[in-house]
């Protein structure tokens, strides 16, 4: 009978491609070819999924639920598409065995490809960890990154993932942790924005530009020819940095350095994949955001801003969007602060705070004086503020004292987020101030499924 291997063996030949694979991307820089750089990153692709395979292996021998016979299976060789699928469940997310509702999007082979919408958790998509133990918190990876590991979690976790320059590749379920603050920080996504899980470095998704449209024919006559247009949009992760600096002191003895490194990388992070999803330029590096999309609707406050006294504009994007067919009901708009809370701040001619009109005229049954009943379902804006709206636009003679709002169904907007996260501590560079330094390097990119779901007013002058 065959001998079973080790899976403390296969973790160590799992680190090992690791570490080559890291070497393999840091060896790419301005001078390698176009080619060799695809080359190099397809073969990167193919080592991570090794090191996967190898880990769910280890996994279920550690597990004892597995032959030896089915450890052996061979590997699907159609491994091209959005992502890479393993072999506990070539339909679950990542490869990771994990049941995934099906999204409605397929990759090349004709698998479900993950969308998470806001309330589902990148963790529940992910293993706990090789023992189904709790992972550590990105804060204790830090940690443990500069003083060393204080327990066997720990030392696991910085075995699989450091390399040969001196750098980490963070944990996939110390991941999914850091992704999910950032995702609850982000108000694109509270708003609606579906999250997409990628692998590789051009995702190409299906758009609407224009809707189909039916017509009714008589027998025998010919049937009109549909205006559907699809178009295609690439969702090709660019590079997220943020550094961290700490006292070594601190890092010592604080009680709370863990949760504090931690809400400090997912805050940053946060707000600035939140401004490039509202309105990133998409002049490289940076992505581009709603605001930026020449397919989305504007509506102008007057050719010099103007102070909103009433929901006109308001109802004038509504109808703009219910043009495109877009869902009513689906709706949000995003503002900064400042707006929001000068349309909250409208009165009536009794003082009372005035009733927008998507309470009271879409719902006959509203009485303002006995109190009324609940909004009308089928159509009611959520509404939010971020202060990755500027307030500082020009609209015509106001310089840099106008703002503007987004409205639209949100859930054609698409935030791709690369499956790797990549630490480096930077202890020489300020040494001096007695100092660690975190450079944490995310990839990520935004996309919009459906512009015409999408209207912006500008010229929003402050009250």
């Amino acid at each position: 009978m065959p001998k079973r291997k080790d899976p403390g063996a296969l973790l160590e030949k799992r680190a090992a491609i690791l570490r080559d694979a890291r070497s393999l991307m840091d060896s790419i820089n301005e001078k390698t070819s176009e080619d060799d750089a695809k080359a190099a990153e397809a073969k990167f692709d193919d080592m991570l999924f090794e090191a996967e395979r190898l880990f769910e292996q280890a996994k279920r021998m550690q597990r004892g639920d597995e032959l030896l016979d089915s450890l052996n299976d061979p590997l699907p060789q159609e491994m091209s598409g959005l992502r890479r699928v393993g072999p506990a469940d070539r339909s679950g997310f990542h490869g990771h065995g994990v049941s995934t509702p099906d999204s409605g999007w397929r990759d090349a082979q004709g698998r479900n490809v993950t969308v998470l919408r806001p309330e589902q958790r990148w963790a529940d998509h992910v293993p706990v960890s090789s023992d189904n133990s709790s992972p550590i918190s990105f804060g204790a990876y830090c940690r443990a990154m500069t003083l060393g590991p204080r327990n066997e979690a720990e030392r696991r976790a910085l075995a699989e993932g450091s390399d040969s320059t001196g750098g980490y590749t963070v944990p996939t379920a110390t991941l999914a942790r850091l992704i999910d603050k950032m995702r609850n920080r982000t108000v694109a996504i509270r708003a609606g924005a579906e999250t997409v899980p990628l692998s590789t470095d051009q995702n190409i998704i299906a758009r609407i530009d224009t809707d189909a449209t039916a017509a009714w024919r008589a027998e025998n006559s010919s049937v009109a020819v549909s205006d559907l247009v699809f178009g295609g949009v690439t969702l090709a992760p660019k590079s997220l940095a943020c550094i961290v600096k700490v006292s070594r002191e601190l890092l010592q003895d604080s009680l709370n350095i863990e949760d504090a490194l931690e809400m400090s990388f997912a805050g940053a992070m946060a707000v600035e994949l939140d401004r490039v999803a509202l309105v990133g330029s998409g002049t490289p590096p940076e992505p581009e955001g709603i605001s930026s999309n020449s397919g989305i609707s504007e509506i102008s406050m007057g050719d010099d801003g103007a102070i909103p006294t009433n929901y006109s504009q308001f109802l004038e994007a509504f109808q703009t969007l219910a043009g495109y067919n877009v869902d009513l009901s689906m709706v949000s708009a995003v503002m900064s602060p400042r707006t929001y809370f000068t349309y909250a701040a409208f009165l009536d001619e009794d003082t009372n705070p005035r009733v927008p009109p998507w309470v009271s005229f879409w719902n006959p049954g509203y009485n303002q004086n006995s109190g009324g009943g609940p909004a009308s379902p089928d159509f009611r804006p959520s509404l939010y503020y971020s202060n990755s709206i500027s307030n500082t636009m020009t609209q015509g003679t106001a310089t840099s004292v106008a703002s503007q709002m987004i409205l639209g169904d949100f859930t054609k907007l698409m935030i791709g987020v690369r499956q790797e996260l990549r630490v480096e501590v930077l202890k020489e560079t300020y040494a001096g101030d007695y100092q660690y330094g975190f450079l944490a390097h995310l990839r990520a990119d935004v996309a919009l499924a459906q512009p015409t779901a999408f209207a912006k007013i500008v010229g929003i002058l402050a009250s």
